[in-house]
């Protein structure tokens, strides 16, 4: 609580001086000669120059400590404009979800056959080399983790995706157009493909999968608005030709023949597993 005669500002207390005035109602602290009566005009003079400077840096401080006050406000305000779990305020948490795949089969119900394990050991010592061979990292990666069986989520960075992906970059960006000027948006679960001409990577991982941006915009720290969107990825990987709407064709490389329908079997007899690939990153959208 302030004594009286004092009053605070960003360099903490100031007493008060008989030559000083406090407007408390504006914040501002001024110089009268009021009770100056009685000093020569020399000496006036000089108080009058030591004092508005004091007034001045006074004045000053002040207007930097209500600045820093309004700064901080804001930045607290860009801070909780997000859920503690990643959830848009405003947007409900699964909106539409995802176009769950309408062939997902029953996992480990039959034995494994000769075929499973002719298909298993060319997975196991060909083609996982094959594609770490040609450095394609992610196709490696995701199909390592369908041939261990653990079924868990697998889970991918989207800005990767886009760097890699120019005719994704394109597609969410006549996507964003759309909502140009808008304080928020969902677009909800768009399908799309990894184009093999931009990244065969890419398109050995995923071939197709689905997408979602959401927008909202906020202020940052400086009080200017901000479009920041969040963008999600999904897919089921899987394989054998069910619900996709581009058929996915055998592999044939050289001598080795690899059939998606015997890949799509090593999930039922349990020698591998599907799973679902996610992602999400957050982006702000530029001249919104």
């Amino acid at each position: 609580m302030m004594r009286k005669g004092v009053w605070r500002n960003a360099g903490g207390e100031i007493e008060e001086d008989k030559y000083l005035k406090l407007d408390e109602r504006k914040g501002e602290v001024s110089f009268t000669l009021e009770k100056a009566h009685g000093l020569d005009d020399g000496e006036k003079q000089s108080l009058s120059k030591g004092y508005s400077e004091t007034v001045r840096s006074y004045n000053g401080r002040i207007g930097r400590a209500m600045d820093d006050a309004i700064r901080a406000d804001r930045t607290l305000k860009w801070a909780l404009e997000w859920d503690p779990n990643g959830v848009y305020p405003g947007f409900s948490e699964h909106g539409n979800p995802p176009l769950l795949p309408s062939d997902r089969r029953p996992f480990n119900v039959e034995d494994p056959n000769s075929t499973d394990q002719n298909t298993w050991w060319k997975v196991n010592t060909l083609i996982l080399s094959g594609l770490a061979y040609q450095g394609y990292g992610n196709a490696y990666n995701l199909l390592t983790h369908y041939m261990e069986r653990t079924g868990k989520d697998y889970k991918v960075d989207p800005a990767v995706m886009l760097q890699s992906l120019p005719r994704f970059r394109k597609t969410l960006g006549e996507d964003l157009a759309k909502y140009k000027g808008k304080s928020s948006f969902d677009t909800g679960w768009q399908s799309t493909r990894a184009n093999e001409k931009d990244s065969l990577d890419w398109y050995y991982a995923l071939n197709g999968f689905q997408y979602r941006v959401q927008g909202r915009q906020v202020y940052d720290g400086s009080g200017k608005p901000r479009m920041v969107a969040e963008l999600s990825v999904y897919k089921r990987y899987n394989w054998g030709n069910g619900s996709e709407s581009v058929p996915r064709k055998d592999l044939h490389k050289g001598p080795i023949e690899l059939k998606q329908k015997d890949m799509a079997h090593l999930h039922t007899s349990g020698m591998a597993r599907e799973y679902n690939v996610v992602g999400k990153t957050r982006f702000v959208v530029g001249k919104w």
